[in-house]
């Protein structure tokens, strides 16, 4: 992904609600394959794992 293309992710993200960008977010990483498979190998709590992570991802680069 290039610069233009990560920088208009990440604007996107912050203009949105955070639980539609959690989504928007969850929905583009994995259409890019950047999600590691071991998360989806272990069932409910890959997925809490997943959400907490890019929740840190989206407050760490969107400042509210």
């Amino acid at each position: 992904m290039n610069v233009g293309s990560k920088l208009l992710l990440i604007g996107f993200l912050c203009g949105s609600s955070v639980l539609s960008s959690i989504s928007s977010l969850f929905s583009l990483a994995l259409l890019l394959h950047e999600i590691p498979w071991v998360y989806f190998q272990r069932n409910g709590v890959a997925i809490d794992q997943l959400e907490r992570d890019i929740r840190k991802w989206h407050f760490r680069n969107c400042n509210f």
